[in-house]
């Protein structure tokens, strides 16, 4: 398997097990478990799941302390942004809350790429796939209306 087939495979694993968050959530607090105790049981379970893998394939958990500074930074990003994710299922649907965790990368990389015009230059691949990440929910409505896929339009929009 190449490097970058497996790649892409564990980005896919990785999102499907991040979007499967509500699934262990919700029930918790069914029972009464708050978010931080959620929070506290799976991040202390990735924890173990991380030191076998790094004890079967012999791996040393030593750091410098630059590392160690940098590590405890992007620590406090990814929980503070996992809390807010799993404390927004009290107030909105954890559906909703998911997709507009995963969609907002993409709208701000649409917003920076066409609204602003001295941004930097990136490949066509890049663009056309930004692209096609979000245009294809304009054409939707006109099929909707006509039940008529314009290809024209969607090529079209590819090409601004």
């Amino acid at each position: 398997m190449s490097a970058k087939v497996r790649g892409t495979l564990c980005g896919i694993l990785a999102a499907a097990c991040y979007g499967a968050n509500p699934l262990g959530a919700l029930p918790l607090y069914a029972d009464g478990i708050n978010s931080c105790s959620v929070l506290f049981y799976r991040f202390s379970l990735a924890v173990l799941m991380l030191a076998l893998y790094m004890a079967v394939q012999r791996k040393s958990f030593a750091v410098t302390r630059h590392e160690l500074a940098v590590m405890a930074g992007l620590g406090v990003l990814f929980s503070s942004s996992s809390l807010s994710l799993f404390n927004s299922f009290h107030f909105m649907g954890a559906g909703i809350a998911s997709t507009l965790l995963f969609v907002y990368p993409i709208m701000v990389a649409v917003i920076i790429s066409n609204g602003y015009p001295n941004h930097p230059i990136r490949p066509p691949t890049t663009n056309a796939g930004v692209t096609l990440g979000i245009k294809p929910i304009s054409p939707m409505r006109t099929l909707l209306k006509t039940s008529i896929i314009r290809i024209p339009m969607i090529r079209r929009e590819i090409a601004n």
